[in-house]
């Protein structure tokens, strides 16, 4: 004996309903569950004064655009020209990326 298919109308929303995956949202929102967390970038920087006069700071940087590592040192004098204002002042940054560049900033003293 063969099985009978039943081909009421009724059969056939039954089946169209048991293979519709749901609405647009819902495939949307199962599909973005798929794709990985993307990953921009980070960056992590580091201070540490040497003396009341000297600082050095690192920061390193992980992204698609600029990565790198740079290391910063800064020495202000013991001269002061007002309230809050030394010199000299020495800045000096080291910048590693693909290539090795220095900077070098100096204040000696008021310029008018």
């Amino acid at each position: 004996m063969t099985d009978q298919q039943d081909l009421t109308p009724d059969s056939f929303l039954k089946d169209e309903n048991e293979k519709n995956p749901g609405s647009y949202d819902e495939l949307h929102r199962k599909c973005k569950e798929l794709f990985p967390v993307c990953f921009e970038g980070a960056k992590g920087m580091v201070q540490k004064p040497l003396s009341q006069r000297f600082q050095i700071s690192h920061s390193m940087s992980i992204s698609q655009a600029a990565t790198g590592y740079r290391l910063g040192a800064t020495y202000v004098g013991t001269k002061l020209t007002g309230p809050g204002e030394a010199f000299p002042v020495l800045l000096g940054i080291w910048i590693c990326l693909e290539i090795l560049l220095g900077l070098l900033y100096i204040k000696l003293g008021d310029i008018g």
